[in-house]
């Protein structure tokens, strides 16, 4: 026969057991935490602050300096002296002949610093300096050679021009020469010795004394050209 519970047994045996249950959820939760799966909520969520401050590049001061590319120039004087300063006292790094092509690097009051042929720099005063390509006279002449054929009569010219001399040229005239009247050769002499100088200015020659000889086709001189003060005088010599 079974031995019948006592209530109070009862009871404190069920209280045993609801505290047993209680201590091991409390042992559980002092466990170590996993890490939630869960996508975080808005208040967990750390705002990131965007700004339009643009960080200034960085310059490299090794890289290599990109630089234009120089003016020409040209000498147009003869025996120009090139100095290592801009002073007329300073010592002369070189002479540079009429026509010789220079780098214009910067100017410096009166006086432009400029590359030579070799790299060498230098000082040349811009008296002695053009910006316009260099032509000699012969050239320049021949520039106008449809003006030169049809107004001046002239055909071909051979110049007699040196450094620290009379800038001089012997030209050729056309066949149609021998047609003109006197007045009209001298207007045609007069003409061309005109464009002459006007061609040695522009070459940076000093016209002043030049002369102008005109020949037939076979080496005739015809008529000498010369100009004293402002007189412009024409002799015929055939």
């Amino acid at each position: 026969m079974a031995t019948p519970v006592h209530p109070e047994n009862g009871a404190r045996f069920t209280g045993t057991l609801l505290g047993l249950a209680v201590l091991a959820i409390l042992i559980a939760g002092c466990g170590p935490k996993q890490q939630s799966t869960l996508p975080p909520t808005p208040s967990q969520v750390t705002p990131q602050v965007v700004t339009d401050t643009v960080k200034a590049p960085t310059v490299d001061p090794e890289a290599p300096v990109e630089k234009l590319p120089l003016k020409s120039g040209w000498i147009f004087k003869s025996l120009v002296n090139a100095r290592s300063d801009p002073s007329t006292t300073a010592p002369i790094v070189t002479k540079l002949s009429r026509g010789s092509e220079i780098k214009l690097i910067e100017k410096t009051g009166q006086w432009w610093k400029v590359q030579l042929s070799d790299s060498t720099l230098a000082y040349v005063h811009e008296s002695m300096v053009s910006q316009e390509r260099y032509l000699d006279p012969w050239t320049q002449f021949k520039l106008g050679g449809r003006l030169a054929d049809t107004t001046l009569q002239i055909i071909t010219a051979v110049t007699e021009l040196k450094d620290n001399t009379i800038p001089s040229a012997a030209l050729t005239v056309a066949d149609s020469w021998a047609s003109f009247s006197k007045i009209k050769k001298q207007r045609v002499a007069q003409a061309a010795f005109a464009y002459w100088k006007m061609c040695l200015s522009k070459a940076g020659y000093d016209p002043k004394g030049t002369v102008v000889v005109l020949r037939d086709t076979e080496g005739v001189d015809l008529v000498k050209v010369t100009a004293n003060a402002d007189k412009t005088t024409v002799d015929f010599l055939k």
